[in-house]
């Protein structure tokens, strides 16, 4: 259940936990410099403590390649949380666990090939974003736009796929324009 207050939406119920940083795989390869310049403009070093990073259980995100994640969540939004709180020196995360049939079968997809490409750059945790901030305008043509083909070409073979059970040719446009995949 859910209410619209002046914050905007907020879920009635939703249960957060805390847990180490380090149990949390990230599910995205970049960092936006802007993203992250709005983090620090709030965020006290001293007592970091920002809204509950959202994940999945790793078990509930399907495999793509042959390496499995050695971590019980995959984080699907607040990866710049995620990696400021390390810089922080924070060592358990506050978290909100998605159900995964609360998820679109694409996003959990498209979630599987961000899982692999990082494991592939051997980022297993917040800590290993390091290294991995650039410009906005990077983050949107470089992570963004890899993920909005990947969802273009799963969006093709999932019409591809009704259309030739159905017997006829289906296509369309399901770009979005966003810019927050993951």
């Amino acid at each position: 259940m859910s209410i619209i207050c002046l914050d905007g939406i907020v879920d009635i119920g939703t249960v957060t936990r805390r847990i180490p940083i380090d149990d949390c795989q990230p599910s995205q390869l970049l960092l936006s410099a802007k993203k992250l310049r709005g983090v620090l403009e709030w965020a006290d070093p001293d007592e970091f403590a920002p809204d509950p990073v959202l994940v999945l259980p790793a078990a509930d995100v399907p495999r793509i390649g042959a390496t499995a994640v050695d971590t019980p969540y995959v984080v699907i939004d607040g990866h710049t949380r995620a990696f400021v709180a390390h810089c922080c020196g924070v060592d358990t995360l506050e978290i909100q666990v998605e159900d995964a049939s609360d998820v679109e079968r694409n996003a959990l997809e498209i979630y599987a090939h961000c899982v692999e490409w990082c494991l592939e750059e051997s980022i297993t945790t917040p800590a290993d974003l390091a290294g991995r901030v650039v410009s906005h305008e990077t983050y949107l043509e470089e992570w963004v736009g890899r993920c909005h083909d990947l969802e273009s070409v799963l969006c093709s073979e999932d019409e591809d796929e009704r259309g030739s059970e159905r017997g006829v040719e289906v296509g369309g446009d399901t770009d979005d324009e966003d810019g927050d995949v993951t």
